[in-house]
């Protein structure tokens, strides 16, 4: 019996917020990441968070447009963490369910619980107005 497997699994999206403590307008420039220490001369104008299952390149990246969305010019990163969740996979399986004179192929959704890692980052948004 043969069977086909089709994940459904939902692509881990990444999300995130910002919440603006400043008023300043959007950035539209390059945002630079710091995580060593407060950028030098520049005031903080939002809070971050951002989160998802995805590479941290990708998190990173929305890091970044939250802190724009904000008015920084630079984003400084306070923590980075990683929890694990179980989630429910789900997945269509085709088989064989015919007979030789009349070949037919069934399919059937099977779930299975998957353990998968959640990455959040959180920060600050900084900038020089």
């Amino acid at each position: 019996m043969s069977a086909l497997v089709i994940l459904l699994a939902a692509c881990t999206s990444v999300r995130g917020s910002a919440v603006s403590t400043a008023g300043f307008e959007r950035y539209t420039g390059a945002v630079q990441v710091v995580a060593h220490s407060d950028p030098p001369g520049m005031k903080e104008v939002g809070m971050v968070e951002v989160h998802g299952g995805a590479q941290l390149d990708d998190l990173v990246k929305e890091f970044r447009k939250k802190t724009a969305e904000v008015g920084g010019r630079v984003g400084k990163i306070d923590s980075i963490q990683t929890r694990f969740d179980w989630k429910t996979q789900s997945s269509i399986q085709g088989y064989n369910c015919g007979t030789v004179s009349s070949p037919k192929t069934c399919y059937r959704t099977v779930n299975r619980q998957v353990e998968v890692a959640i990455t959040s980052i959180v920060g600050r948004a900084f900038s020089s107005h």
